[in-house]
């Protein structure tokens, strides 16, 4: 049976769908190479009496969520943020600067860091 041609494409707008394409075969061979197993989501919510979710964060651990995740087995977490955001804050918290990319995206830099639990 003939294979289908490969097209390579850059939507304006990828789906989540495209996302999830994307990630599920990392994770695939990720595990295939002996990689990390066992990922998944993390979230610290705020819901109101019905159980309404108002915020939170969604992987992106911080004091509560940073004890819950090493409750879990985490050994770490890692960030990026960019410069007119919160990189002293995060550096309040103990993360260290282990990347910077700087003029990306144009006049901004961005800015990558890592806490050890």
């Amino acid at each position: 049976m003939a294979r289908s041609p490969i097209v390579i494409v850059t939507p304006d707008m990828p789906h989540e769908a495209d996302r999830q394409a994307i990630v599920a075969g990392l994770v695939a061979y990720n595990e295939a190479a002996g990689g990390p197993a066992g990922f998944a989501p993390f979230a610290v919510l705020i819901r109101d009496d019905d159980g309404n979710t108002l915020g939170g964060l969604w992987g992106r651990p911080m004091g509560e969520a940073g004890r819950a995740a090493k409750e879990r087995g985490c050994v770490g977490a890692w960030l990026d943020t960019f410069d007119f955001q919160a990189p002293g804050f995060y550096k309040g918290l103990g993360y260290e600067v282990f990347g910077h990319l700087p003029d990306h995206p144009g006049g901004a830099s961005r800015t990558f860091l890592r806490k050890l639990f």
